[in-house]
């Protein structure tokens, strides 16, 4: 069973995906990637990066 639904302009009836680039236009993403960076840096026995070069990559 098909349903149909409307979600307000024509052009977004049939969109099934929203994505978003977080490079720091919409939000300071920075922080949060530098930790996940760093994490990763530790665990795999090499020197944190943290958040300057970690802005330098992303």
């Amino acid at each position: 069973m098909e349903t149909s639904r409307s979600n307000g302009h024509p052009f977004l009836n049939n969109l099934s995906l929203v994505m978003y680039d977080l490079d720091g236009t919409l939000v300071e993403s920075v922080p949060d990637l530098a930790a996940a960076l760093d994490k990763m840096l530790l665990d795999m026995g090499m020197p944190a990066a943290g958040k300057s070069k970690a802005r330098l990559w992303i």
